[in-house]
């Protein structure tokens, strides 16, 4: 964590968020915390659509819109569910807001990482892990760190990291460039998306739909 502080000292950001969500601290998980995890899934792919092998609006859209569904299904309120939001706005204004969101808190909050960030995405990297295979919580920092936030050379964090963690960067990497460029590359990876999606639907539908029932 420290490692990935000083690296990313020279990257300017704006001061920090707190005054957009308050005082968090007694709350586990927040609406905020979850609307925040849902941008990570939706806005990279927002400002960054070629990268993930989307090449027009309608992708986008398809793309947001299951992850506005995603989004309630996690608990996050439609007031909150950023997708939602999305849906609804203006092509000018869509960009507007997930720019924001990405200069205002995605950035300053990879400059200033704390133990509770790192634990969240380790969560993530790990529930990931079953559906897209090789993903390691190092080899995800470094790429927001070198196609995120603009670091050139991140040595001291690819010093920490295991042979494992930079094969799985290079395979990340592959996925979101290379494969992009031609269309049976990006056949191929959306076409592994929806299989990952389809083994996760499998597994944890049954498992809400009982839990809903038992609330009802």
């Amino acid at each position: 964590m420290e490692t990935i502080q000083e690296e990313m000292q020279h990257v300017e950001v704006c001061k920090g968020s707190e005054h957009l969500h308050g005082d968090m601290s007694q709350v586990p998980l927040s609406q905020y915390n979850m609307t925040i995890t849902q941008f990570c899934f939706v806005g990279f792919l927002v400002l960054m659509p070629k990268s993930f092998g989307i090449l027009d609006d309608t992708g986008i859209q398809g793309f947001v819109h299951n992850w506005a569904v995603f989004g309630r299904l996690l608990g996050i309120e439609d007031r909150h569910n950023l997708a939602i939001h999305f849906l609804t706005m203006n092509q000018e204004c869509k960009r507007k807001v997930f720019v924001t969101i990405f200069e205002k808190i995605f950035l300053p909050n990879l400059k200033n990482l704390d133990v509770t960030t790192m634990y969240v995405w380790d969560g993530l990297v790990k529930g990931f892990r079953p559906y897209i295979k090789g993903m390691r919580l190092k080899a995800m920092v470094y790429y927001l760190m070198v196609y995120g936030a603009d670091v050139k050379e991140p040595l001291k964090l690819r010093g920490l990291m295991s042979w494992k963690d930079k094969l799985s960067f290079e395979y990340f990497k592959f996925c979101t460039n290379s494969l992009s460029k031609s269309q049976l590359g990006r056949g191929l990876r959306n076409n592994g998306v929806r299989f990952g999606i389809f083994k996760a639907e499998r597994r944890y539908l049954p498992k809400w739909k009982k839990e809903d029932s038992n609330h009802k």
